[in-house]
């Protein structure tokens, strides 16, 4: 019985010495004044501008097999942190355009005399389904026209491009 109680007053006080000291530890208290936390800006400009106010709009007329259209500018960080960059390209109109016997002819059907309209062939297809799409960002190919991206692929595609650490400036076309 004396050995019970002994081993139960150790258990006791070995408790007791256990919750002091995990008190003491975790209420420590530390006081600091003077300080400032500061996050730094993210910030780019597009083309010159920040705000960027421009609108690249784009009308390619009298388009043939084998055109290439390029639009480039430069991206810039002016913000005070590094910035990953990611681009999103919307097409907001298609117009089919002017419809002509020789495309009536290859796509299988009949031209009317002597202005058309063409009746039967194979509908149209959507010239952002068949051009493809490159694009290079800092000299980076981010996406090759030998992949066969079209342009309709990348109109609800947000794509990657990269870092810009502060003051970077690289081109995108």
């Amino acid at each position: 019985m004396k050995k019970i109680l002994l081993s139960l007053m150790t258990i006791a006080v070995v408790a007791v010495v256990g919750i002091g000291a995990a008190r003491a530890y975790f209420s420590d208290t530390e006081t600091s004044v003077g300080n400032t936390i500061n996050a730094g800006t993210i910030d780019i400009s597009v083309d010159g501008q920040n705000p960027w106010t421009k609108t690249y709009t784009e009308q390619w007329s009298d388009m043939k097999p084998s055109y290439d259209r390029t639009m480039t500018f430069p991206i810039k960080n002016v913000g005070e942190n590094p910035l990953v960059l990611w681009k999103r390209i919307v097409v907001t109109d298609r117009l089919d355009g002017v419809e002509s016997e020789p495309e009536c002819v290859a796509e299988g059907g009949t031209w009317g005399n002597p202005s058309g309209p063409c009746s039967g062939g194979t509908p149209k297809d959507d010239l952002d389904s068949v051009i493809n799409y490159q694009m290079v960002f800092g000299g980076t190919t981010v996406i090759d026209k030998a992949w066969g991206v079209k342009m309709k692929d990348v109109g609800t595609l947000w794509v990657p491009l990269g870092k810009l650490t502060p003051g970077q400036e690289l081109t995108m076309t």
